[in-house]
C-alpha cells in the first residue's frame, strides 16, 4: 500500500488482520507513505494529508508491527538538504527504507519550479519508461540532491532503495 493518507488507528488494526492472513500463506503487507516535503507541502500537496499526520501514520504502523517504508518521491529539487535530514530524521525510527525519484512534470513553467529558479537543476525531456507512448516528460533534478540524500541515510544507517519493488524484495530478506 503506498499513500499519502493519514490512517486511523483502527483501519490500521484491519491493515495487519491483512497482514496476518498474508502470513499465513508467506506473504505480507507494506505500507509506504510519501513524505516528499515539510515545509512546502500545502503547494506541493495542497490536497493530501499534512506531512506530521503522514508520519504518525508510520509510526502507528510500524508499532502495530507492519512493514513500513518512506517514499521521498519524487525528489523536489526545491528543497533543502535541512529539509531532507528532518524528513528522515522524523521517519527513521518507524520504517524500513525509503526510496526515492525524480521530479517528473509535463510542463516546465510550474510555478513553484519557477519561483526556486532553473539554475542547478539537470532537465530532461523524455518519455518515461512507465507511461504509455507519447507520453512526454521533463524529468527534473537538482544536481549532487540524490547523493545528499544517500548520506543522510547512510549517516542514519537506512537503505535507499530505487523503487518500491527493491524495497519489498530486500523486506523478504529480513
Amino acid at each position: 500500500v503506498i499513500t499519502k493518507l493519514s490512517l486511523s488507528q483502527s483501519f490500521i488494526e484491519k491493515l495487519k488482520e491483512i497482514d496476518t492472513k498474508l502470513n499465513q500463506k508467506g506473504n505480507f503487507l507494506t505500507l509506504s507513505e510519501s513524505i516528499p516535503c515539510l515545509e512546502s507541502a500545502k503547494e506541493w500537496e495542497p490536497k493530501a494529508s499534512k506531512p506530521k499526520d503522514r508520519i504518525e501514520t508510520i509510526k502507528r504502523s510500524y508499532q502495530t508491527n507492519i512493514k513500513t517504508l518512506v517514499a521521498i518521491r519524487p525528489l523536489l529539487p526545491v528543497i533543502s538538504d535541512k529539509e531532507l535530514e528532518e524528513i528522515v530524521d522524523s521517519t527513521k525510527d518507524y520504517c524500513y527504507g525509503y526510496y526515492s525519484g525524480p521530479l517528473y512534470l509535463k510542463e516546465l513553467n510550474h510555478p513553484l519550479i519557477e519561483k526556486a529558479g532553473l539554475e542547478n537543476l539537470k532537465i530532461e525531456k523524455l518519455q518515461p519508461h512507465w507511461m504509455p507512448k507519447d507520453n512526454i516528460f521533463y524529468k527534473i533534478e537538482k544536481e549532487g540532491q540524490m547523493n545528499s540524500l544517500k548520506n543522510i541515510l547512510q549517516k542514519n544507517e537506512k537503505p535507499l532503495f530505487e523503487g518500491a519493488a527493491e524495497a519489498i524484495k530486500y523486506l523478504k530478506t529480513i
